[in-house]
């Protein structure tokens, strides 16, 4: 069954805006990256969305329309596709979409009528104009296969299949769950769309440095789920040795709307036989580097701020020179967002040794000899049938003993038989049968040959033809002439 999913990605820099006269109009055309393939948690959960499912539905994506904000009506998502959404929530269309392999993204752009968006939010044009992030958001229906799994360390309830778009709305004051982090979304600059953005090259950079086995992050998210309720989940963010970040989002009852989003640690334990098990209470933690939120004022920890920022940006320069990572001196800006602690925490992974995995030793299988098959006799496989089948065969066989017997004594009764008795026992049936026939004369009955069968004498039966009645006395006397 499908059903209407929402996420939410921003506006990308995959080219530069313009304006143009579309439809009567004076329209902002702007470069979108909708989806990429990954996990992405959207209204109903985090799903994961293949290269393979977004590039056979891109072409559907043209011409779909541009809300304002997801439509809702009775706390629930609905499509955009109504009369009354289209005149006071829409402001453009999508157009030339399409699937980017590079970017394993869907693209496009969008078309925005400038009088009718300034009309319902004067947010959405002069932002765009001003080279700052917009969030977007695709609204579609889809099916999936209701497998959990997990991609690149990323748990998700299920893998989406047959998408089938309805809209793609601007979000002017939500965070996107595919935000810029993702390589999603909306984003003005000059720079073209070329370059990774940074929130993604870190992404990535955290993801090849995570050492648990999708299988092993599974069983972590599966005992995670058992703390679930209607008000509250749990979805696997990071994890570490002894102890794994999750995040708990909470949402509205009845609605569905997401209240509430907060980052915990909590210890597990791992048994000899590989049960996980969470164990102790859960701990907030914070986003930059997953320690305990300790709410001091930053002039209570006691850090020189000059020397802090005089340390990230030597950690900085380190990083971009590096030719090992993927930044650059375009990203400094940026990366001058992260905490020290956590842009240590990227310098270390940049500078780790690389493990040197030794060899596989392919064991060696040796031929498998299978044991010659076990003959059987005709007494042990008599002896295994079952008893009354058994005590079928043995009358059969006693009938057909007593009458090989007979034929054997016959032949040997007639005079001119050769045969000895053990070489006619020795014989089958069949042949036995065959000699029987022409040594032993059949015997005839002759009490019936010659005489003259007459008709039965029948009083009661006016049909039946009498019997001629001659009297041999009339004639007594008489010569032949006188007769």
């Amino acid at each position: 069954m499908k059903t209407l999913h929402t996420w939410t990605g921003n506006l990308s820099s995959i080219g530069t805006v313009r304006q143009i006269e579309f439809d009567h109009n004076q329209t902002l055309v702007a470069p979108v990256v909708m989806i990429t393939e990954g996990v992405h948690s959207g209204s109903r959960g985090p799903y994961f969305y293949p290269a393979s499912a977004i590039e056979e539905t891109a072409a559907l994506w043209n011409g779909v329309a541009i809300p304002i904000t997801h439509p809702r009506k009775g706390g629930r998502d609905v499509s955009v596709n109504d009369p009354e959404i289209i005149e006071t929530h829409t402001i453009g269309r999508m157009f030339n979409v399409r699937y980017d392999a590079e970017r394993s993204a869907l693209v496009g752009d969008a078309y925005i009528n400038i009088e009718k968006a300034n009309l319902l939010d004067d947010r959405i044009v002069s932002r765009i104009l001003a080279g700052e992030d917009l969030e977007v958001s695709t609204g579609l229906m889809a099916g999936d296969d209701g497998k959990r799994g997990v991609w690149k360390n990323e748990t998700h309830q299920g893998t989406i299949e047959g998408i089938y778009p309805d809209h793609m709305a601007f979000l002017p004051d939500n965070v996107g769950a595919c935000s810029v982090q993702d390589g999603c979304g909306v984003r003005t600059n000059e720079k073209g769309g070329d370059e990774m953005s940074v929130w993604a090259k870190v992404r990535e950079l955290v993801r090849a440095n995570d050492a648990h086995s999708d299988e092993f992050i599974a069983k972590i998210a599966t005992e995670l789920e058992l703390r679930n309720s209607d008000q509250c989940s749990h979805w696997v963010r990071k994890v570490f040795d002894d102890r794994v970040v999750f995040e708990s989002v909470g949402s509205a009852t009845g609605t569905g709307d997401i209240v509430s989003m907060k980052l915990h640690s909590l210890n597990y334990t791992v048994d000899a036989d590989g049960k996980v098990e969470l164990t102790g209470e859960p701990v907030e933690v914070k986003e930059t580097d997953y320690v305990p939120v300790d709410n001091k004022a930053p002039d209570e920890t006691g850090d020189d701020p000059e020397e802090d920022a005089m340390k990230k940006d030597q950690i900085i320069a380190a990083l971009v020179a590096n030719d090992c990572c993927p930044f650059g001196d375009e990203d400094k800006e940026t990366l001058g967002n992260f905490s020290q602690e956590k842009l240590q925490a990227m310098h270390d992974r940049m500078n780790e040794e690389p493990k040197v995995e030794e060899p596989k030793v392919e064991p060696v299988v040796e031929p498998v000899v299978e044991d010659e098959p076990k003959t059987i006799t005709p007494e042990e496989a008599f002896a295994a049938l079952d008893p009354s089948l058994r005590a079928t065969l043995q009358r059969a066989q006693a009938r057909d003993n007593a009458e090989r017997d007979e034929i054997v004594t016959d032949i040997l009764g007639n005079e001119k038989n050769k045969f000895t008795k053990e070489a006619l026992v020795a014989m089958d049936r069949e042949t036995l049968l065959n000699i029987q026939a022409v040594a032993v004369a059949p015997e005839v009955d002759y009490s019936l040959r010659g005489g003259l069968k007459t008709q039965q004498k029948n009083d009661d039966d006016p049909n039946a033809i009498k019997p001629i009645q001659y009297d041999w006395t009339a004639n007594r006397g008489k010569t032949r002439r006188e007769a």
